[in-house]
Formats: structure tokens, sequence, C-alpha cells
């Protein structure tokens, strides 16, 4: 996709198309990848098949580096969300190697959470707020403007969608129990 938007702008600008080099250079984490490393990481890490799978996909051979930091904070093995396969590993990766500031920057642009449910993504904001006062240095009161931020967003993008508000605390919609 990016070779050829680079190829449609050189083209819309007049230059000369220039071949691209991008299948030279694979992605982080394809070297030596193959379909089973989950099975790696699952046995090497004793990770529950679920987070296995989605470090496998989503870090290929550098999913140990965010396992990793779990050897110096055992609760970052926890997940973001119970029953959910995101760790807050992946919280503290994203702030230390692709520099993410905030609750949407991991959720949305890092993790990817948002993008299969915003309630999922309101149930996992406190965990994440938590780890990234840590890794931020935030105060308490910076921990809690961020995720009443982000929330507030989240819920405007629900009620603009014509569904129903979710609260922070339980994830849940707001009014229900």
């Amino acid at each position: 996709m990016g070779e050829e938007t680079i190829d449609k702008v050189q083209e819309s600008i007049g230059q000369v198309i220039t071949p691209s080099h991008t299948l030279d250079h694979p992605l982080s984490g394809a070297a030596d990848y193959k379909w089973d490393y989950w099975e790696t990481l699952a046995e090497q890490f004793k990770l529950p098949v679920a987070t296995a799978k989605h470090l496998a996909r989503k870090y290929g051979t550098r999913a140990p580096d965010v396992l990793r930091l779990v050897d110096a904070d055992p609760s970052l093995a926890l997940p973001l969300v119970q029953g959910e396969a995101p760790i807050r590993a992946q919280v503290s990766y994203a702030v230390r190697h692709e520099m993410a500031q905030s609750i949407e920057d991991v959720l949305a642009r890092r993790i990817g959470l948002q993008l299969y449910g915003w309630g999922l993504a309101i149930q996992a904001a406190p965990a994440v707020a938590e780890v990234l006062r840590k890794e931020l240095g935030w105060s308490e009161d910076e921990e809690l403007a961020a995720l009443e931020q982000y929330a507030a967003k989240v819920n405007h993008m629900l009620t603009s969608a014509g569904l129903e508000p979710v609260s922070v605390a339980t994830g849940l919609v707001a009014g229900r129990s």
C-alpha cells in the first residue's frame, strides 16, 4: 500500500516513478517468524494460548521483548481486561519503544483494542492509565484526567453513533447493571 501511494505521489507531481525497496526490508519481528511461533511463546513464557497468539500476531519474533518487561514488574503480565489476550506489558512497551503518550495512543494505535470494540477499550482504559502513570511519571490527578478525557471521547463516539455511553469503572452501558 505504501509503495503504491509513493508511486501515485511521484506520478501526480510529474516525477519518474522510482523502484521501491520495501520488499527487501521486512517488518520488525518478521525475521524467522513462522505461523506457529505462538507455540514457542506459550511454552517459553508459560502464556495462555490466546495471549501467545495475540502477541505473536502483533509483534512477531519481537514478542519476547515485550514479555521480558514482566521480569522487572510481574504485574505487567496481567491482562488489560480479564479474559482478554492483551497484557499490561504491551502498554509499557508502547511507551518505551513506540512513543505512546496517551490512553488513545495505546488502545487505538498501538494495541488496536479500540478497533475491536469501544466497550472493551473503556474496560481496558483504567489498567492502561495505571501503567501510563508509572511509565510517564503522571500524578494520580493526571492519570484520572487522562482516563476521564479518554472515556469522554469514546462515549462521544458511541452517542454519535446512536449507542449508549459506557461507564469507565465497569465497561458496562451507563445506567445498566
